[in-house]
């Protein structure tokens, strides 16, 4: 067996391309996953873990492809650790502990919700910014933003404390509140619908926009799939379109979906 070698260096776009002539065999390649890592790297949000690009004693690449490519794909240098000179047949053993979610990242970080908060980042980020609602997002992708949307755990936190009185699911529940919120005239009056009406039905009248999404939502849960995206959006829609009926004054005795259906694809305009 070949010495194995340990180093520490700055992978350039050439280099990645060199080795990746060394990919003779290997696991079938993710595009997404590629399209993910070389986001970050751009973005200045990749992160050195020491998680190597592994060779094995005949120069064969055994590890590391899609950080490779997505090297070559953002066309900036990466610090690396590189290891060569591993038995043939130590890619059998390379990728098979478990994975590490966005929620244990979130969790190793002390988020208290990870799970929740992996959920509501998506929602939120295509409320204020686009993207779609069903976008995909890496683990890495999530804990970045958890860092930008300052304030959304303690949305989360008090939401899983009245979670038994929210008429739809958490997650769709904190990302509109969250987001309108952001971008709110008056605080003060987007908690006022969110918490006082939304949650704790204080002051709900015949006609209250409240009154009528919280009647829309509660008949919504009853969706034989409410995990299904579509009617994820649409939970976050309704809330926002009986917020937007609130802000207005209007008398609302129901709300109802749009003819033809919530548009869940394109970026809803908030309330202000």
């Amino acid at each position: 067996m070949a010495r194995v070698t340990h180093k520490t260096m700055q992978v350039e776009p050439e280099q990645a391309q060199k080795w990746l002539e060394r990919n003779i065999a290997n696991r079938t390649v993710r595009p997404s996953r590629v399209r993910e890592y070389a986001t970050a790297m751009t973005e200045g949000r990749w992160l050195y873990t020491a998680d190597p690009i592994r060779f094995d004693e005949d120069g064969k690449l055994i590890d590391g492809q899609h950080r490779l490519m997505a090297v070559v794909k953002a066309g900036v240098p990466v610090e690396m650790h590189v290891v060569r000179g591993l038995a043939r047949n130590a890619q059998d053993a390379v990728d098979t502990g478990a994975i590490r979610t966005a929620s244990d990242a979130l969790k190793v970080r002390g988020f208290k919700h990870g799970t929740k908060l992996a959920a509501t980042v998506p929602i939120v980020n295509w409320l204020l910014r686009g993207g779609g609602f069903a976008a995909s997002y890496s683990r890495d992708d999530i804990v970045f933003w958890m860092g930008v949307h300052e304030g959304l755990e303690e949305i989360v936190d008090q939401a899983n404390r009245d979670r038994n009185l929210l008429p739809c699911q958490l997650a769709p529940y904190s990302a509109a509140y969250y987001a309108a919120r952001q971008v709110s005239k008056d605080v003060t009056r987007t908690d006022t619908f969110f918490v006082e009406q939304m949650v704790n039905t204080i002051g709900l009248t015949s006609g209250s926009p409240a009154l009528a999404t919280r009647k829309y939502l509660l008949g919504l849960r009853e969706d034989k799939r409410p995990n299904n995206k579509t009617a994820k959006a649409a939970t976050v829609l309704a809330l926002l379109e009986g917020y937007r009926g609130f802000l207005a004054g209007d008398f609302m005795m129901s709300l109802r979906a749009p003819r033809g259906g919530w548009n869940v694809d394109e970026q809803p305009v908030l309330p202000v």
